[in-house]
């Protein structure tokens, strides 16, 4: 077997087809993402496979992989591009409201679908490379539901009670620092086992869950408990000035008017 014949078996995309090229580095969270995270020269890494819930500063060309083909990284592009560009929207809206830049209203548009496709590639990557876990518990190392990759590539949609759920993580929706928290989303089941349920992220004082699984209802005492389902929009407002931003999420269905409004204030600076 040749090197590039060794390197196709390990892609997670291979029960596709097409694969073709070796397997790249691949960063689960997009390289330019977590650039905008460095601090001192590294990123604060908790979870497998770098020490659980004690925090390790890593670099980031460390956090990577090699578990998708040439062929089938350079397919999910777009779907870096905008997952990349909705998480750092949060950032640029809060510090643009705070520091008194903007001049006039901020709206960034970004495509719902894209987004759940970008985590869902987050998780395939966690689970094609074990590097997942709970306490001491380690993931095992696997492929992909076949499923998942269908989503992943836009061969298929996920049903209509799967997908993207968020929740305010704080009363003011508002973190104080620039973090990201992402990981498989692995509830305790009554039988005390644990499965992939989705990919659960902590973005900007929001938590979101790509639910990849039909949600328990009603949703009190759950995870998705106070969430919206495709939520459709996050406006942020600072009164001293009188300016807003939204952050606007399109998604096929007809629209609901489902979303967050949070006002600022000097206490929420980071």
């Amino acid at each position: 077997m040749t090197r590039t014949e060794t390197d196709l078996w390990g892609c997670y995309a291979a029960q596709l087809g097409g694969c073709f090229g070796p397997l790249n580095r691949e960063h689960f969270i997009s390289e330019k993402l977590l650039n905008e995270f460095m601090e001192k020269g590294g990123v604060q890494v908790t979870g497998f496979p770098h020490g659980n819930e004690s925090g390790k500063p890593l670099g980031v060309p460390s956090i990577a992989a090699r578990v998708l083909c040439t062929s089938h990284n350079e397919k999910l592009s777009d779907v870096d591009t905008e997952g990349g560009h909705f998480l750092k929207a949060f950032f640029r809206t809060h510090n643009g409201l705070m520091n008194e830049e903007f001049t006039t209203e901020q709206t960034y548009d970004f495509k719902g679908p894209l987004i759940e496709r970008w985590l869902l590639k987050y998780g395939c990557g966690l689970i094609a490379s074990g590097q997942a876990g709970v306490g001491t518990q380690r993931l095992q190392k696997s492929a992909p539901p076949v499923e998942f990759l269908q989503v992943l590539f836009g061969l298929e949609t996920l049903p209509d009670d799967w997908g993207l759920y968020t929740r305010p993580t704080s009363e003011t929706g508002v973190m104080k620092r620039k973090e990201l928290s992402l990981g498989l989303y692995l509830p305790l089941q009554p039988t005390g086992t644990r499965h992939v349920c989705g990919v659960k992220m902590e973005h900007y004082g929001f938590t979101s869950i790509l639910a990849l699984s039909t949600p328990q209802k009603p949703s009190t005492g759950t995870d998705l408990e106070g969430s919206h389902h495709h939520p459709e929009f996050f406006k942020f407002s600072y009164k001293p000035t009188g300016r807003s931003a939204v952050i606007t999420v399109n998604w096929p269905e007809a629209k609901r008017g489902v979303g967050f409004t949070v006002e600022l204030n000097k206490g929420d600076l980071p």
